[in-house]
């Protein structure tokens, strides 16, 4: 429906001699704000994130899978 409004509004600007040829006028036009930055994450070494894989995991398996040899 919006595409036929663009449409019907784009043959009126023609026949009125107001038709923007840049297509400018027709775009939609979306207004967005950022409302807050996103931060990116600190990066883990493996040492660090194997640890708290294994602590995740802990809790969800047998003590004896996740044992050190």
């Amino acid at each position: 429906m919006r595409g036929e409004a663009i449409a019907c509004q784009m043959h009126l600007y023609l026949l009125s001699d107001n038709f923007d040829s840049t297509l400018n006028k027709y775009k939609p036009h979306a207004h967005l704000t950022v409302i807050e930055t996103i931060k990116p994450k600190a990066e883990l070494d493996l040492v660090t994130l194997w640890g708290k894989y294994t602590e995740f995991r802990s809790k969800q398996v047998e003590i004896t899978t996740i044992a050190k040899n």
